[in-house]
């Protein structure tokens, strides 16, 4: 806890504890490129236990399929301690190599969009003030 100051009358500030407290929610998704049909988790942590987690689900959202899962250098996808349910492939990506990454191409492409959305916002916003 903390203490902010908030607005009130001239020359009178009193203190108001704060609690920021943020609770963060991790997603898990695969996403067959034919189809674009997908499995998706939303797990509390990024972990073995929640990759362990999300394999299953995806185990059964495909059953009769050889499933390759892109993997990069993160702590949670490397060790011993995955279990890799049979038919499900870890693919590891070579280190330092964001530009191969699915996940980063996916990121690159959405921020490309939230531009073009903002720059037509921009746009629009300056045609209504010129009218």
């Amino acid at each position: 806890m903390w203490f902010r100051r908030r607005w009130c009358t001239v020359g009178h500030r009193p203190s108001w504890i704060v609690n920021d407290r943020y609770e963060w929610v991790w997603v898990y998704i695969a996403v067959t490129p034919n189809s674009g049909k997908c499995c998706c988790l939303l797990l509390p942590y990024v972990d073995t236990i929640c990759l362990d987690r999300f394999l299953a689900p995806m185990r059964e959202e495909w059953p009769d399929e050889r499933i390759g899962v892109v993997l990069d250098g993160s702590g949670s996808h490397r060790g011993d301690k995955v279990a890799w349910p049979q038919g499900i492939v870890p693919l590891p990506l070579p280190p330092d190599s964001p530009e191969v990454d699915p996940a980063e191409q996916f990121f690159r492409h959405l921020r490309t969009f939230s531009g073009m959305c903002a720059n037509g916002w921009q746009t629009a916003s300056s045609r209504r003030s010129t009218k």
